[in-house]
């Protein structure tokens, strides 16, 4: 910001719209988390049964909101037995 005057609002956001772009840069992506052990090799040694699924399932509390998949915990918890097989 330099002192001028603007003859419009426009113009003063663009003004500190350049400004703030000169003066903050964007932080580089950092990943996630970093492992030496591949994600294929951690799911070779989980195992799941299917009552475990069934039970986790059967469980699930229907008040709740839906997760970001959009299935209602009503319906998976109502179709449990078919579900926990697959």
């Amino acid at each position: 910001m330099t002192g001028e005057k603007y003859n419009s609002s426009s113009a003063e956001a663009g003004a500190f719209n350049q400004y703030f772009a000169s003066v903050f840069l964007p932080k580089p992506p950092t990943p996630l988390c970093t492992t030496s052990v591949s994600v294929q090799d951690q799911l070779d040694t989980i195992t799941v049964t299917v009552e475990e699924v069934n039970a986790l399932l059967s469980n699930l509390s229907t008040a709740k909101a839906t997760g970001p998949d959009g299935i209602s915990a009503r319906l998976l918890k109502e179709c449990s037995g078919v579900l926990a097989p697959l």
